[in-house]
């Protein structure tokens, strides 16, 4: 999502014109120090928005500009709900990996002092 705002913010300022090519992809997986798929993902994202196509021998080219998202309301909002929708992907991948460093934890924990002896567990009247 990161690399796919970059360049709709680069199209909207006017850094890629209608027609002009993007850079190629090992170019933007060094300026991004990305992996190649994420950077593939992004110009997927793009390409469903109609505001980029790939020709397979040639590159990948700008269609048309984006819209100003301050002059565009709809524009702003759209841009807006795609960056929460990230912002909740980053935090579920944190929750997760905290899951599982609790379960990794707990299991230690396990390993080290086994299981507390009958007396001292609470199991009911």
């Amino acid at each position: 999502m990161q690399i796919a705002d970059d360049l709709r913010r680069k199209i909207s300022a006017g850094k890629y014109q209608p027609g002009d090519r993007l850079p190629s992809l090992p170019a933007m997986t060094a300026e991004y120090s990305s992996a190649s798929e994420t950077v593939r993902r992004a110009l997927r994202q793009l390409r469903d928005e109609g505001l980029v196509a790939t020709q397979s021998t040639r590159g990948t080219f700008v269609l048309k500009a984006t819209p100003d998202p301050e002059a565009d309301p709809v524009a702003r909002l759209e841009s807006e709900v795609r960056d929460l929708r990230a912002s909740d992907a980053r935090q579920d991948d944190e929750l997760a990996k905290l899951r599982e460093e609790l379960e990794y934890m707990q299991a230690q924990v396990m390993e080290l002092g086994g299981a507390a002896p009958a007396q001292d567990r609470d199991v009911g009247p």
